[in-house]
């Protein structure tokens, strides 16, 4: 099996249902899930020839039986064979994600622990050219997620600041119920920034000072085991108590 799964097919949701309600026996708080991928889809775009032309580049996802019959029956259009609207592709898309979150949640709920939620900035799933709706005012308002994780897959630091502080308040604005937003903070050095593979100290302390001042509720740390080999500690401890 080749690509990202798609939770349009109840055999991928059950699947990963099962593996949730493992998980779910242990003394927990919560669970974290997050749509970053290592899996990088692909796919030849002479499979889809009205594909060749268009926003998809070589990597179309969202092509599944279920995805397909479910734009039909909504728009009247066959979208393996004419062309279509890709925000509609996208909300049906991100209509299965939430189905999935929704099921995950009952599980969760069950043994009083959280679903914490990653989400990227936009739409697009990280490390790939892959589009989908992430209905974050519907998991609110329903109780769905306990707490979004703003940020999944990217460096703050290639971000740049204004633009993460614009994708925060767009969150707040889209789950008016108020649920807590966190920053994930990337600790090894994938933009080559710095001289070692590790953010150094003052990096880190400089990027949880900024975290505090846009306004998040905590922050996630990505590589979190380079907080003890580093001695990163220091530099992060005052997050919260100094707020």
């Amino acid at each position: 099996m080749v690509g990202v799964l798609s939770y349009s097919h109840r055999e991928v949701r059950e699947h990963r249902l099962a593996q949730i309600r493992e998980v779910a026996e242990y003394d927990l708080d919560g669970i974290l899930l997050c749509p970053r991928t290592h899996s990088h889809q692909g796919m030849h775009k002479a499979q889809i020839p009205h594909l060749d032309q268009g926003p998809f580049g070589a990597a179309p996802y969202g092509f599944n039986e279920p995805i397909v019959a479910r734009y039909q029956r909504l728009y009247g259009i066959d979208i393996r064979r004419e062309p279509f609207a890709v925000e509609r592709w996208d909300r049906v898309k991100g209509e299965f994600l939430t189905l999935f979150f929704k099921e995950a949640k009952a599980i969760l709920q069950r043994k009083g622990q959280q679903l914490i939620i990653g989400v990227p900035f936009g739409n697009r799933i990280p490390t790939t050219p892959l589009t989908i709706h992430l209905d974050l005012e519907s998991w609110a308002r329903k109780g769905i997620a306990d707490g979004l994780i703003l940020g999944s897959g990217y460096d703050l630091y290639d971000l740049g600041w204004e633009p993460v502080a614009q994708h925060l308040n767009q969150v707040r604005a889209a789950t008016a119920q108020g649920i807590p937003v966190y920053a994930w903070v990337r600790l090894w050095d994938w933009s080559n920034r710095f001289p070692g593979d590790t953010k150094p100290p003052a990096a880190v302390a400089r990027i949880a000072r900024k975290v505090q001042e846009l306004g998040f509720d905590g922050a996630a740390w990505h590589e979190a085991w380079n907080i003890s080999t580093h001695g990163l500690w220091q530099a992060i401890q005052g997050f919260d108590q100094n707020k």
